[in-house]
C-alpha cells in the first residue's frame, strides 16, 4: 500500500480557499500539473458521483477521478481514481483544509492512499508526492499575491 501525506500553510482565511479547492472540476483553475480538466455528464463540481477527466504535464494518456464525498463542514474533498492508464488501483484521495482560528490562516492537507505493483510504488509515490506538493505551492503562491 502506498500512502501520500502532503501539507502545507495559507496564508489566508479558510473560507477564501475553501470556496477555491471545493469546486471538484476547478482543479485546472489552480494546480499548475493540469493540462486540461473537464467535468463529465454535465455534472457540476460539487455533485457527488461527478467525474472529472484530465491530462497532466508529464503524463500520458487521460485519468478520470470521481468525487465520493464532499463536506462543507470538515471542509474536504475525497476521491477516487477510476481505471485507467495508471497502475494503480484501490486509489483514495482527500483534500482537506483547517483554520487556524488564531492567526486567520490556513493549513491545507493532502493525502492518499492506493495498491501499485511492488516494483512501481517508490517511482509513483514521488511522482503523487510531487503533484501533491505543486498544488499546494500553487495555493500558496495564489493567496500569497505571488
Amino acid at each position: 500500500m502506498v500512502q501520500i501525506f502532503v501539507s502545507g500553510l495559507i496564508d489566508a482565511p479558510v473560507a477564501p480557499v475553501w470556496k477555491l479547492v471545493r469546486d471538484f472540476g476547478a482543479l485546472g483553475a489552480w494546480h499548475p500539473d493540469v493540462v486540461t480538466c473537464r467535468l463529465e455528464d454535465g455534472c457540476d463540481g460539487t455533485t457527488i458521483g461527478a467525474r472529472r477527466t484530465m491530462t497532466m504535464k508529464n503524463m500520458g494518456g487521460e485519468i478520470e477521478e470521481v468525487l465520493v464525498a464532499l463536506s462543507d463542514e470538515a471542509r474536504q474533498v475525497i476521491y477516487t481514481l477510476s481505471p485507467g492508464p495508471l497502475p494503480v488501483w484501490d486509489y483514495r484521495a482527500v483534500l482537506a483544509l483547517l483554520p487556524i482560528t488564531m492567526e486567520d490562516r490556513t493549513v491545507v492537507s493532502w493525502r492518499a492512499t492506493y495498491s501499485a505493483p511492488p516494483d512501481l510504488q517508490l517511482d509513483l509515490q514521488q511522482a503523487s508526492t510531487g503533484i501533491f506538493t505543486g498544488g499546494i505551492e500553487a495555493l500558496i503562491s495564489h493567496f500569497s499575491g505571488t
